[in-house]
């Protein structure tokens, strides 16, 4: 279907020479988002989220679409900040699930991407920190994001990242064994370890237990 028309190179299958015009429109819109709320609420009430949403979750992994994916975030977090609009986002009869799929999708293909992990993390706060959507039933995104198959899909990224973080402790461990000459970083700077201290801090939010590294 067509989408709305906030610029040419926003399109739903993207090719290789889109790329760049469509992370320019979104980033363009993203600082427009931030600090004018008149195009906050333009962007809510026209629908053109759904535009950015599945611009987001066209994206692969090469460097051009996780620079787009990136810019397409921002639009979301700008419009997931402000308690005005942001109840089109997090809207959940309109998508019935669908936002909560979506965001972990992008933990799960994403994780080693320290940028996309972060602001992804900030979006499923949001959507549970959203008050208007706290007290609704079976369709909130509290309940979305708790359902059991959502559970388990975090606790494979969480299982995933502790894994790499272990690997890491254990290089870091050798290397310091063979003495101040084989200098390495500390392992609280590394970026993996950080996306798994944020995920381990929304995951006992939403209550879900994991265990320790």
């Amino acid at each position: 279907p067509p989408l709305p028309p906030l610029s040419p190179s926003f399109s739903h299958r993207l090719e290789d020479d889109d790329v760049s015009g469509a992370t320019g429109a979104c980033n363009s819109l993203a600082i427009a988002c931030q600090f004018l709320p008149e195009c906050r609420e333009e962007l809510a009430a026209s629908g053109a989220l759904d535009c950015v949403l599945r611009l987001a979750a066209s994206c692969n992994r090469s460097a051009p679409h996780v620079a787009l994916l990136g810019a397409a975030l921002r639009v979301l977090n700008a419009v997931a900040a402000s308690a005005e609009v942001n109840d089109a986002l997090f809207n959940p009869p309109a998508r019935d699930g669908e936002l909560v799929s979506i965001l972990v999708d992008f933990l799960q293909m994403y994780r080693d991407k320290e940028a996309v992990f972060k602001a992804t993390l900030k979006l499923v706060q949001a959507g549970w920190d959203n008050d208007r959507l706290q007290d609704d039933e079976e369709l909130s995104f509290r309940c979305a994001v708790t359902a059991p198959s959502i559970e388990k899909r975090l606790k494979d990224i969480h299982k995933a990242l502790a894994g790499r973080v272990k690997a890491k402790q254990q290089i870091q461990s050798l290397s310091q064994s063979r003495g101040p000459a084989s200098s390495s970083s500390s392992i609280s700077s590394d970026p993996t370890f950080l996306s798994l201290q944020q995920l381990t801090a929304l995951m006992s939010v939403l209550g879900f237990a994991v265990s320790e590294l």
